[in-house]
């Protein structure tokens, strides 16, 4: 449901509490790193502060993460603190910063606000652990699970000529 200024501006010196659950699901379907989401819960207040509407309130849900590693799903729980200004589009409130007021129309919908702090609060890279050993780069099995039997030999492109002069020729002899 969408903050109405209207009835932000007839009670001035008080409160409006905000509930709303709000569906992020479209919104994180073009996300990589989402696998699946279930409604955000945005839990707080409404007020008005020297001719600007503000809103604060705590985020809460769950998101469902695939792990950059080994390519698991996990879940994610998220609890984030969110604060934003807004301002009416037609006022002659003089700002010294704006960038972090936002310009509204009559109502405020929380939706792309509470999303932008999601994706800017997530890890770029999630793991489903610290120690996650991820895929073999050879093979594709999942480390965390199972060792496999690749030999995984990395050479440094710089050297790799020196590694051919220890090569062992057919009669066992260094070439």
């Amino acid at each position: 449901m969408p903050i109405s200024i209207k009835e932000l501006k007839q009670q001035p010196d008080e409160n409006l509490p905000v509930e709303e659950t709000l569906d992020v699901g479209d919104a994180f379907k073009k996300h990589p790193d989402v696998a699946e989401s279930s409604p955000l819960t945005f839990s707080g207040k409404a007020y008005t502060l020297a001719g600007l509407i503000m809103v604060e309130g705590q985020i809460t849900g769950e998101l469902t993460l695939s792990c950059s590693r080994c390519l698991k799903k996990f879940s994610h729980p998220i609890s984030l603190p969110f604060q934003a200004a807004f301002v009416e589009e037609q006022t002659d409130i003089e700002l010294e910063d704006e960038s972090d007021v936002y310009e509204v129309g009559e109502e405020i919908d929380l939706l792309p606000y509470v999303v932008e702090e999601v994706l800017l609060n997530l890890d770029p890279v999630p793991l489903c652990d610290r120690d996650c050993k991820g895929l073999c780069p050879n093979c594709g099995t999942d480390l965390n699970e199972s060792s496999c039997e690749c030999k995984v030999e990395t050479i440094d492109p710089r050297l790799a000529d020196l590694a051919k002069f220890f090569e062992k020729d057919e009669d066992g002899q260094s070439s």
